[in-house]
This record gives C-alpha cells, structure tokens and sequence, in this order.
C-alpha cells in the first residue's frame, strides 16, 4: 500500500442520549442516522480518514437477530422494543409518535388469533419522526402470527399475508418517495378494489 499526503485514520463512537433519531455527518456529504437512546444502533463506531482538511467517515452500528416485541394492546411497548404486536384493525402515521405515544418500529407482529387485522401505515417514509425518503427508503417486516388472514395498506395498496404454517404469514417491505410500499408479498390489490 503506498500513501501518499498526509493522512490519518481514527475511530469514534457516537451514541445518542436523547429520546428522537439523531445523525451524524461528515464533511463529504455522507450521513448516518442514530437511533434514539435504548434502541438498537442507538450507538455507532465510525471511522474517519482524513485527508487536507476532510474527513470520510465509514460508520457501522452493532445489530442483534434478537427482535424485542412490545403489545399495543397490553400497552407495553417500550423504547427498546424493535418490534410491536397489534391484534385488531390499526393505523398509524409515522410522522407521530403513535405507538404508545412512541415512535413506532420498522416491524409488526400481527396476531390474527380473534379476526382478520388490517394494518394500515400513513407516511412510510418516516423514521422516528424524520422524512427519510430524500436518504432512502424505510425497511418493513410484517408477521402473520395466528390462524386468520392479515392486511397491510399503505393507503394506495394493500398486501394480504397468508395465515401462519399456511406460506407467505410473513413479508418485507420497503417505502419509498410517494409513501409507496414495495413487498415481497405475492397477493397484492389496489385500495378501491374489493
């Protein structure tokens, strides 16, 4: 490897106290969110080469497979929580702190056990409360936990999830500009069909 100029490689650690999405940037126009306190990714190490005066920075956050899942209905839902469990027709806006009086999770445990659950999401795009879609887009995973069909609308969409052990109890989405949610999910119908 030769380098050439003076250069420097160092590493920091940027964790968020507060109770909002948080980012951090770099002088190159790259940015990172930071999740709110007690939230997983709600600490990041980055790593800064810096170069005349900038800095690029590459930052990753530690990720578990563990999904931690609160109930609305129980009203335990907490700021750990990465996922939250509805059993009855719900909507929510993401621009609000609508879960719990929380921000709501990218993830969505449906118990169908009593009737079918139509899940309807307004403002995909937003994350903890900020308008991400100018960044990207915002990933969704949706569970079908029991024995009766599951619904989820974007309000221009709405994708049927199987009952579970039935196939396709659970998908992945992704919203993008317009508020749109593009799934994996096979059945799809317009709002104004029936």
């Amino acid at each position: 490897t030769i380098l050439q100029g003076t250069s420097a490689l160092t590493t920091y650690t940027f964790t968020n106290a507060g109770g909002t999405l948080a980012t951090v940037a770099d002088t190159t126009g790259n940015t990172y969110l930071v999740e709110r306190s007690g939230k997983r990714g709600s600490s990041i190490t980055c790593t800064c080469f810096g170069y005349l005066g900038t800095g690029l920075m590459s930052c990753d956050s530690l990720q578990s497979a563990v999904q931690f899942t609160g109930s609305i209905p129980l009203g335990d839902y907490s700021n750990g929580d990465t996922c939250i469990e509805v059993n009855s027709d719900s909507s929510y806006d993401f621009r609000l702190t609508g879960c719990n009086f929380k921000w709501c999770p990218a993830c969505f445990n449906l118990d169908t056990a009593s009737s079918i659950v139509t899940l309807t999401i307004s403002y995909c795009t937003y994350y903890a409360g900020v308008d991400v879609s100018a960044m990207g887009g915002v990933d969704y995973v949706f569970t079908n936990l029991n024995t009766n069909l599951a619904y989820v609308s974007d309000g221009i969409n709405v994708h049927t999830l199987g009952k579970y052990g039935s196939g396709q109890s659970s998908m992945r989405c992704r919203c993008v500009s317009g508020n749109r949610m593009i799934c994996d999910g096979a059945t799809l119908r317009s709002i104004a069909a029936t």
